[in-house]
Protein backbone atom coordinates (compact mmCIF):
# COMPACT_ATOMS: atom_id res chain seq x y z
CA UNK A 1 0.00 0.00 0.00
CA UNK A 2 1.30 3.41 -0.95
CA UNK A 3 0.10 6.60 0.72
CA UNK A 4 -1.23 7.71 -2.68
CA UNK A 5 -3.39 4.57 -2.95
CA UNK A 6 -4.80 5.18 0.54
CA UNK A 7 -5.66 8.77 -0.45
CA UNK A 8 -7.42 7.58 -3.62
CA UNK A 9 -9.48 5.03 -1.68
CA UNK A 10 -10.38 7.74 0.84
CA UNK A 11 -11.49 10.06 -1.96
CA UNK A 12 -13.67 7.33 -3.50
CA UNK A 13 -15.29 6.74 -0.09
CA UNK A 14 -15.90 10.48 0.37
CA UNK A 15 -17.41 10.75 -3.12
CA UNK A 16 -19.74 7.82 -2.39
CA UNK A 17 -20.96 9.55 0.78
CA UNK A 18 -21.59 12.76 -1.16
CA UNK A 19 -23.61 10.89 -3.78
CA UNK A 20 -25.73 9.27 -1.07
CA UNK A 21 -26.46 12.67 0.47
CA UNK A 22 -27.63 14.03 -2.89
CA UNK A 23 -29.94 11.04 -3.45
CA UNK A 24 -31.74 11.50 -0.12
Amino acid sequence: FYDHDIEVIGNIHDNSELLRSEEE
